[in-house]
């Protein structure tokens, strides 16, 4: 079908071992999905998530997003309009230790490497300490903090594989606070 962006396979590319490897990119050719650089970006959002995640597919990346919102992957994948087939979305909360675990590792096992690890996980609150209880702090600690150390120590090996690099975000907030 050459009137589309997408070429279907013969059988035979579809048994060949290497096939879930290789990634449509139209009539110009074959990637295999192990040539593009890895990124992850834990907390994707509509603000700095997706310009970060634009940025990384221009230079040819293929981007995972983790995000706890499912509405939120779903317009966040939709408004990468043409590379959808290097956005990957996964949903956990990062304040779900298992849970962003079990995510982690999943993925772990089916891109075997991160080339960029970018934690843009936060819990943003706006009231004053005198407001803040032991509970709260707890709870933003998890997120900001044990977030960051379980995504860090579950995917060690892909980012020792890849020479990955570890990029967090979180200054703004302190220069602009919501």
């Amino acid at each position: 079908n050459y009137g589309s962006d997408k070429i279907e396979w013969p059988m035979a590319y579809q048994d060949h071992p290497e096939y879930k490897n290789w990634k449509n990119i139209g009539l110009g050719g074959v990637t295999k999905m192990r040539d593009r650089k890895i990124m992850l970006i834990v907390g994707a959002g509509q603000r700095l998530g997706i310009s970060v995640a634009k940025r990384f597919l221009i230079e040819g990346f293929s981007v995972i997003l983790i995000s706890r919102n499912e509405s939120n992957l779903n317009s966040l994948k939709q408004s990468l309009t043409g590379y959808k087939d290097y956005v990957f979305t996964y949903k956990a909360d990062v304040a779900n230790k298992i849970q962003l675990k079990f995510v982690l590792e999943s993925i772990s096992k089916k891109f075997q490497k991160i080339d960029v690890l970018f934690y843009n996980a936060v819990n943003i609150v706006k009231r004053s300490i005198f407001q803040e209880s032991e509970a709260d702090l707890i709870y933003d600690f998890t997120i900001n903090v044990i977030g960051l150390l379980t995504t860090v120590q579950t995917l060690k090996e892909n980012l020792i594989e890849s020479n990955g690099v570890v990029l967090v975000s979180g200054g703004g907030i302190a220069i602009r606070p919501m």
